[in-house]
């Protein structure tokens, strides 16, 4: 699969800039105590593969000043991915990365990708690299939301950066809500990292799913379209295309023997044939004018039902101004509505960040919904009028179109009138002998037959429509019935690989523990979470648990190394000392990255960030960038 190496890292700004040597080793050591940047070294590669780093954020609590307050600044990388050279430039501040080539084969690719995708269909950074990697990008659907898996949210079990409390396993996702940080998405990056088959079936189920939403989508139109067809046929009989053909060529021939037996009942003494073809062609012209004005007619009618629908949701509209209008007064008499008040007693309460009152987690975001400020409510007010407005303007549309099919209704029907009066003079001036009442019925059949096929044509047209609707509809269910078959088929041979994979982990992850620390007997991974348990559960060594995060990467890694899976022979480790390991085990833990060094001939790459001589003796040649107080990371410009 993909093997991601980073070459170089670069930071220039009008006041500081810095940078790294070339970085060739397979292990790269940055040495340096407290406050020097090495923390910044990683933020600035991060942030360089498209990640979000609050400290460069302007409005953040814990601005990185020197790259905050600095200007026209940003990251460069240069990096290899299975051997082919880019440069990847992003400023700081920017949403989006320029990507250039640096292969004599590449030199002209020049790409300027987004990094948060605005749509479903964008093409970003993110997926650049993942196809680059050879990762599929696919997505996830957790409750009623659907995302795409990014480069970002693979990149928590490959950059092992600073925590506070280092018992969780993943770097913190960029977006800390219930979908992004879910149990879910966790185990899908785990399983995406360590299995091709596990990468299949997570592209496998974003094809179903899609396949799902094309089917379902085609079907909301046929049965929509049913629907409308029903609904302007009233109770008619339910006709197939074959048989309105059928029917359609049956009264044609009918209404042509009408015709005939028509003429023949006029005998017309001594006036000319052209006399009556003329009169046909102005009956003719009534039967078409009477057969437009039955559908003026008819859309007079569904204007009005709409015209009384959004008169309706106007007054409703009005009746939630006036609702709004007394909340904004009560709130701001009373201010009742905060997220820090209690809502039983309304007093004010002292609630910490991201907990509800009563002190459960919460996402800040969806608890702050149900509370709204004046301003809020103003916005909540303007949107209701402008919807008034938008109401009022319908309403004059819809009476605008009223008027003017009253209009041409009326027009038709002094059309009809006016031929009514031109058929009486030219038949006066007919000599004919006539049977009239055997006459007037055959005009009679006459008309209905026209106004039959008339309306069989019109079936005929939405009928075929519909049987495009029903074709797509069924071509779409052929592909959903496919994808699922294949679905089944990759669902039941990654069931399989994941079981090994787990073992695969855990027995690498239990040897790599248990040469570390003395009091571990046993380590494996969850099979329900892929979170480590030790010693049964029950082992509770509190200084363990940064070997305990700390091996998890290095296991990952050493499988990459021996097997073919996803993940990119890449890992980043900034200080893991500074939340609280004696030295000998940190050693202890080095060593068995450097090891990976010397009994595996495979190529790879760990960039790993330690105090002054927090590292094994024997790791001393692989320190190659050492910083103090008086040689940080940024230097200055003079």
């Amino acid at each position: 699969m993909g093997f991601l190496r980073i070459n170089k890292l670069s930071y220039k700004g009008d006041k500081y800039y810095y940078e790294s040597p070339n970085l060739e080793k397979k292990i790269t050591i940055i040495e340096g105590p407290n406050g020097v940047g090495k923390s910044t070294f990683f933020d600035l590669l991060y942030y360089g593969l498209s990640g979000k780093v609050e400290q460069f954020n302007k409005s953040s609590d814990q601005k990185h000043e020197q790259i905050i307050f600095d200007t026209n600044n940003s990251v460069t990388l240069d990096i290899s991915i299975n051997k082919e050279k880019f440069k990847l430039i992003r400023k700081i501040g920017s949403n989006a990365i320029l990507v250039l080539g640096e292969n004599s084969d590449n030199l002209d690719l020049k790409l300027n990708l987004l990094i948060n995708r605005s749509k479903a269909d964008d093409y970003i950074f993110s997926d650049w690299i993942l196809d680059k990697l050879n990762i599929d990008v696919f997505s996830l659907t957790q409750g009623s939301k659907t995302f795409k898996i990014n480069f970002t949210d693979l990149m928590r079990l490959i950059y092992h950066n600073q925590l506070a409390d280092p018992t969780p396993i993943y770097k913190q996702a960029e977006n800390t809500g219930y979908v992004s940080d879910s149990l879910n998405v966790r185990k899908a990056v785990f399983e995406i990292l360590v299995g091709k088959s596990l990468l299949e079936y997570y592209k496998s189920l974003s094809d179903l799913r899609s396949a799902q939403k094309d089917k379902d989508s085609a079907r909301a139109i046929c049965d929509e379209y049913k629907s409308f067809v029903s609904e302007i046929n009233d109770d008619s009989e339910i006709k197939n295309i074959q048989f309105i053909t059928k029917e359609l060529k049956e009264k044609g021939q009918r209404l042509l023997e009408l015709i005939d037996f028509r003429k023949n009942l006029i005998q017309v003494q001594p006036m000319p044939e052209t006399w009556l073809k003329s009169i046909d062609k102005v009956k003719d012209r009534k039967i078409n004018l009477e057969n437009r004005l039955r559908k003026v007619e008819k859309n007079i009618s569904v204007v009005k039902k709409e015209l009384v629908t959004i008169v309706q949701g106007k007054e409703a509209n009005q009746i939630d101004i006036d609702r709004i209008s007394k909340i904004i007064l009560t709130h701001e008499q009373l201010s009742l509505f905060s997220p820090d008040t209690c809502p039983y007693c309304l007093k004010d309460v002292d609630r910490s960040p991201n907990r509800c009152v009563c002190g459960h987690e919460v996402d800040e975001e969806d608890y702050q919904r149900y509370f709204y400020s004046s301003e809020e409510y103003h916005e909540i007010l303007r949107s209701r009028i402008k919807s008034l407005e938008t109401f009022n303007s319908a309403i004059d549309n819809l009476k605008r179109n009223i008027s003017k099919l009253d209009t041409l209704r009326d027009s038709i029907e002094n059309k009809i009138k006016d031929i009514d009066k031109n058929l009486l003079e030219m038949m006066d001036g007919l000599a004919v002998e006539v049977n009239n009442s055997e006459l007037e019925s055959v005009e009679d059949k006459i008309s209905d037959l026209r106004e039959d096929i008339s309306d069989l044509n019109q079936l005929l047209k939405m009928e075929l429509k519909l049987e495009g609707f029903e074709k797509v509809l069924k071509s779409k269910e052929i592909a959903y019935s496919k994808k699922e078959t294949s679905f089944k088929r990759v669902e039941i041979n990654s069931s399989e690989q994941l079981k090994d994979r787990i073992q695969e982990f855990s027995d690498i992850y239990s040897d790599l523990m248990q040469n570390s620390l003395k009091d571990v007997r046993k380590a494996e991974i969850s099979a329900d979470t892929y979170l480590p348990i030790i010693n049964d559960g029950i082992y509770r060594e509190a200084s363990s648990k940064v070997s305990v995060r700390f091996l998890y990467f290095i296991t990952l890694l050493k499988m990459s190394l021996e097997l073919d899976i996803p993940y990119p022979k890449l890992i980043l480790v900034d200080t893991p000392e500074t939340v609280g390991i004696d030295k000998e085990n940190l050693d202890l833990v080095l060593s068995k990255l450097y090891d990976l060094e010397t009994d595996l001939d495979t190529d790879f790459q760990a960039i790993v960030a330690t105090g002054v001589g927090k590292y094994p003796t024997k790791m001393k040649d692989l320190v190659v960038l050492k910083l103090s107080d008086d040689s940080k990371l940024l230097e200055k410009r003079i």
